[in-house]
């Protein structure tokens, strides 16, 4: 799912621009029409590998996400276009792991729940935009 939702985000696009920074290393971009950039991507061995980043039309980051040897590996985090955290969480060899918190677009925090091995080991919480818990 992850993977599917990458490639479909970038199947809208074109490849612009593509840059061997070093042997067997390659960073792809691709631009909005006014020419601020969409994404960056960083290949290694042909496979993504690094922090990848993609940016909205007004040059807002979207998106960090970390990379190794194809598979999500550190951290994923979105952003609201506003510049404030959308969600963030910690993968480790393509799995959750660690912390994944979800916030409302004034800073507040929306949801927060652990991993490890990408299942849930605690409380699901959740948070009104006032900051309030909700029960669950």
């Amino acid at each position: 799912m992850r993977y599917l939702l990458l490639f479909l985000l970038l199947s809208c696009y074109r490849t612009e621009d593509r840059i061997k920074i070093e042997p067997n290393t390659d960073i792809e971009r691709e631009f909005h029409d006014n020419k601020k950039l969409s994404y960056e991507l960083v290949y290694k061995y042909g496979k993504l590998h690094g922090t990848s980043r993609t940016w909205d039309e007004d040059g807002n980051l979207t998106s960090r996400i970390e990379y190794k040897d194809g598979i999500v590996n550190g951290a994923w985090e979105t952003y609201y276009n506003n510049g404030q955290p959308k969600n963030s969480i910690v993968y480790l060899d393509g799995m959750k792991n660690g912390l994944e918190v979800w916030y409302h677009q004034n800073g507040q925090k929306q949801s927060e729940a652990l991993y490890k091995n990408d299942k849930i080991i605690s409380k699901f919480l959740r948070w009104d935009e006032q900051g309030n818990q909700i029960n669950n």
